[in-house]
C-alpha cells in the first residue's frame, strides 16, 4: 500500500521524486520547500520562483544571481549547490540545495534566546571564517544581506549563512545596480550602491549587537548615525569589537576579516619563543594603564552608576570644604581642601579598579561622547 503523504494542495507541482514536501516560507514570488530527494536519497531544500508570480525582471535576476554564486561556491558554512532547472512544463524556476538543518538566529531572537558574551564571540569567530572565503574569492563575494534570518546554526552549533540572492561581486559595476539589504543590517554606504567587503562586516556586526541586546537591529537605540552599544551592553572585548563594525563611515570601520582577526585573536610579542617561560601575556585591551587609571574622562566612561554616586559625593564635600574654608579664611584648611581636589583623580582610580560588581558602566568613548 502506498503510504506517501501527497504535499499540500497549494504548492506548485514538482517531479515524483521528491516527496514529503512541506513549505518553509514565501517571499511573494519565491517559496521555499522542504523535501526528500529519493534520487539522491537525502533531505533537500527547494528554493521556486514560480513565473507567473513574478512582478519585475529583477526577481529572476537575483534568483538567477543565487543558482550562479551558490554553484561556485565550496565552504562548509554555505548550503552546497545541488541542481538548477528551469521547469517550463510546470512553469517555474527550481534550486535544489543542501537541507540545513537547525533553527535561524532570527528564530532565537523571536524566542527570547540570549547568549552568553563568549558564545557571541565564538559565533563571530565563525562567521567570520565564512566571510574570509567569500572575500577571499577573485573577485570577493560580498553577501549583502547578513541577518539573523539568514544564518542557521546546526545541532553542533556550526552557523551556515544562507539566501545568496543578493549577493555581489565586490567592485564590480553591474553588482550594485540595485540596494539589496535589511534595514538595520544593511551598511549606510549600501544606500548609494557602495558594495565592499566592509558591508559584510558591518551587517555581521548588527546581527550578533542584535542577538547581545535580544531585539532587532532596527530598534537598538542610537546616537545621531550610529547603534548607541553602551546601552544595551556591558563593557568588554565584544562591545569594542562590534562598535568598530558598526562605524557608520566606512573609512573608520574594519575593511577586512583580517583587521578583524587582529582584534580578535592579537598576537603575541615579536619577540616571543614557544618556551612558555619566556611567552608574554597576550593583551586584550581590558586592563587600564597607570596614566589611563589617572585620566579622569577615561576612568570616569568605566565607573558603574553606583561608583558614579560616590565619585560625585566625595568631589562635592571637598568643594563645601573649599567654600566653608574660603569663609572662615583659614589657610590650614584651604591646603587641605586643595590636596583632596588634586587627590580627586587617584580617588576616581581606586573607584574604577576591577571590582565593579556593584552595577554596570557605560563606556561612552565608544560611541564618541
Amino acid at each position: 500500500m502506498d503510504t506517501a503523504v501527497p504535499p499540500p494542495s497549494d504548492l506548485p507541482p514538482l517531479p515524483d521524486r521528491f516527496e514529503a514536501i512541506t513549505k518553509l516560507g514565501d517571499g511573494g514570488q519565491a517559496l521555499t520547500l522542504r523535501a526528500h530527494d529519493r534520487t539522491r536519497d537525502r533531505p533537500v531544500a527547494i528554493k521556486i520562483l514560480e513565473l507567473s508570480r513574478i512582478r519585475d525582471w529583477k526577481a529572476f535576476e537575483r534568483f538567477e544571481r543565487e543558482c550562479t554564486v551558490l554553484q561556485s561556491l565550496d565552504h562548509p558554512s554555505i548550503p552546497a549547490y545541488l541542481e538548477h532547472t528551469r521547469d517550463d512544463e510546470r512553469g517555474h524556476v527550481r534550486l535544489v540545495m543542501e537541507w540545513i538543518d537547525g533553527p535561524t538566529l532570527a528564530d532565537d531572537l523571536a524566542r527570547g534566546r540570549r547568549r552568553s558574551e563568549d558564545q557571541l564571540l565564538a559565533l563571530l569567530d565563525r562567521l567570520l571564517d565564512v566571510l574570509d572565503y567569500l572575500h577571499g574569492l577573485h573577485p570577493p563575494v560580498v553577501h549583502r544581506d547578513i541577518k539573523p534570518g539568514n544564518v542557521i546554526v546546526r545541532p553542533d552549533g556550526t552557523p551556515v549563512l544562507v539566501d545568496f540572492g543578493g549577493a555581489a561581486k565586490a567592485f564590480h559595476p553591474e553588482g550594485a545596480s540595485t540596494v539589496v539589504g535589511t534595514f538595520g543590517y544593511m551598511a549606510p554606504e549600501q544606500l548609494h550602491g557602495r558594495v565592499t567587503p566592509a558591508c559584510d562586516l558591518y551587517a555581521l556586526g548588527a546581527t550578533l549587537a542584535a542577538l547581545a541586546a535580544g531585539e532587532e537591529a532596527d530598534q537598538l537605540p542610537r546616537r545621531g548615525l550610529e547603534v548607541d552599544l553602551s546601552a544595551v551592553m556591558h563593557p568588554g572585548p565584544l562591545r569594542s569589537m562590534l562598535a568598530a563594525m558598526l562605524r557608520a563611515d566606512p573609512d573608520q570601520r574594519p575593511a577586512s576579516v583580517a583587521e578583524m582577526r587582529t582584534r580578535l585573536h592579537p598576537s603575541p610579542p615579536a619577540h616571543a619563543t614557544d618556551d612558555p617561560s619566556t611567552l608574554a601575556p597576550i593583551d586584550h585591551g581590558t586592563a587600564p594603564t597607570f596614566v589611563e587609571r589617572l585620566d579622569v574622562p577615561v576612568v570616569w566612561s568605566r565607573l558603574s552608576p553606583a561608583q558614579r554616586r560616590k565619585a560625585k559625593i566625595y568631589l562635592g564635600v571637598v568643594w563645601v570644604a573649599i567654600g566653608a574654608a574660603v569663609a572662615l579664611r583659614s589657610i590650614q584648611v584651604i591646603a587641605a581642601s586643595l590636596v583632596l581636589l588634586v587627590l580627586f583623580p587617584v580617588v576616581m582610580a581606586a573607584l574604577g579598579g576591577p571590582d565593579r560588581n556593584d552595577g554596570t558602566a557605560r563606556d561612552d568613548d565608544e560611541t564618541g561622547r
